[in-house]
């Protein structure tokens, strides 16, 4: 299972799950879905959130086992 910290990155940045999406080049709805852990990314979805919200891969998904 992978724990994501997107939303906390987004909330420390004000930004709306909307801004994050035009700045990811994402729809909403697949914003919304990661946060909340309704839809696993693909690697190209983790690298745009990752380089919209200026943090790396590693820093907002973590692999728990």
């Amino acid at each position: 299972m992978v724990e994501n910290h997107i939303k906390e990155y987004r909330k420390r940045l004000k930004m709306s799950q909307g801004q994050l999406a035009i700045k990811s080049g994402l729809s909403v709805s697949t914003v919304s879905e990661v946060e909340t852990g309704t839809h696993q990314p693909t690697i190209e979805v983790a690298l745009r959130l990752a380089r919209a919200l200026n943090a790396s891969v590693e820093a907002l998904f973590q692999l728990l086992e």
